[in-house]
């Protein structure tokens, strides 16, 4: 805009010197957030595309694991396929909670002990979901009581409570809901087709 021009090797340097500094910062914050004192991480990947000159057609999906450290630091690793190696290269040697959906790399990492599977709501929502978007409004109910307990989560939040307080909420409010999901899985399942969008699910 200056009307500078500017060689792309001078462009492509500054770029790999940045990528080397933000390299000891990012270092420092994964060993901060993976630190022992540190109780629950959030891990996720999604697909990324990379550059790759004997790809087919030039390119191929990669994948970012994203890992959150008790809501505070985010650290990230990068592999060029989607292999459970990966998903335990990114949580290290770190114990205690793991929050993660249904892939089967993560397996593996809650085998030994050391960490300890923690589900998540969003990700058992989505199917009943997929299964009312299909015509299947049995599912409705599941969806309903599943937001029973986000909206145990939004007030804890909304209200500032501490954890002890926030425990004590969930087990005033959150467990009848998910006694009540119980129950009507234990209603529904049995009379639910398994080639139906809800069996499926």
């Amino acid at each position: 805009r200056l009307g500078c021009a500017i060689a792309s090797s001078t462009i492509d340097r500054w770029y790999h010197d940045v990528l080397r500094a933000f390299h000891v910062v990012a270092a420092a914050i994964r060993s901060m957030a993976s630190s022992p004192e540190r109780f629950l991480a959030n891990i996720d990947d999604t697909g990324l595309r990379i550059l790759d000159r004997d790809a087919a057609d030039g390119r191929h999906i990669g994948h970012v694991w994203l890992t959150v450290w008790d809501n505070q630091f985010v650290s990230a690793t990068v592999s060029t396929d989607w292999k459970k190696e990966h998903a335990a290269a990114a949580l290290g040697a770190w114990k205690g909670f793991v929050q993660c959906d249904a892939y089967r790399g993560f397996d593996g990492l809650f085998r030994n002990g050391g960490m300890v599977e923690v589900a998540c709501w969003a990700h058992a929502r989505r199917y009943f979901v997929k299964a009312k978007d299909r015509g299947d409004l049995l599912a409705e109910e599941a969806i309903g009581l599943v937001g029973r307990l986000y909206a145990v989560e939004a007030e804890a939040t909304r209200k500032g409570l501490d954890p002890a307080a926030r425990l004590a909420l969930r087990r005033e409010r959150s467990r009848r809901a998910v006694d009540l999901l119980w129950a009507w899985h234990r209603k529904v399942g049995g009379r639910t087709r398994p080639t139906s969008p809800l069996g499926k699910g």
